[in-house]
């Protein structure tokens, strides 16, 4: 059985937005992933394990990660 991936999250969590360093979170990202050596799921996932409070759920797959499109 294949499952698909939800393509607007990474295993189920965005950057929140509304989290008050978001530009700050995003910046070390953009950095990480420019510099070449990670990719931007990889970059994602490192910044955010450093700091949990800049993600959030997804609002389309809920957080599951997978898509909710079964067509």
């Amino acid at each position: 059985m294949n499952i698909d991936k939800c393509n607007k999250c990474f295993d189920g969590y965005i950057l929140d937005t509304n989290y008050s360093e978001y530009e700050n979170v995003d910046r070390q990202i953009d950095k990480l992933f420019d510099g070449g050596q990670f990719s931007y799921y990889d970059a994602f996932v490192n910044i955010t394990k450093k700091n949990s409070a800049a993600k959030k759920k997804c609002l389309v797959c809920n957080g599951t990660g997978k898509s909710s499109d079964h067509s």
